[in-house]
């Protein structure tokens, strides 16, 4: 390994540790595909399906880590009224972080991703 990738590698893991140790972690819940069928209405459940997001949320700051490729995950906030507070698409190779700063009051959140062809999956946090 040169020294590049193992500072990368080392910065990555250093990130995650302090995520992990100072941030909110939302566990998305559900699988991918489960409530997935296609056109004919038949679950596709010989697909293969990436590994989702992790997801943290620190000081109003939502960040997404990738373990696997993803192209176009809608990431959507919504307030306990189900309002949307925050939208947009991402997509992310494997290893990729992406931090996205909110602009959310105190309250109970929905994050969910939702994904064409992979499914929904959903979790609640809240911001003090």
């Amino acid at each position: 390994m040169t020294m590049t990738k193992i500072f990368f590698v080392a910065a990555l893991a250093g990130l995650l540790i302090s995520a992990t140790a100072f941030g909110q972690i939302v566990h998305v819940h559900g699988r991918w595909g489960e409530h997935t069928c296609n056109k004919k209405g038949i679950y596709r459940s010989f697909i293969s399906f990436p590994a989702h997001p992790e997801a943290s949320i620190n000081d109003k700051i939502l960040t997404l880590l990738f373990a696997d490729a993803i192209s176009e995950l809608l990431v959507t906030i919504a307030d306990e009224n189900g309002a949307v507070a925050y939208q947009e698409v991402f997509s992310g190779e494997p290893g990729a972080m992406i931090s996205i700063p909110l602009e959310l009051s105190a309250g109970t959140y929905q994050l969910i991703f939702s994904h064409e062809r992979y499914g929904l999956l959903v979790d609640s946090f809240e911001i003090e």
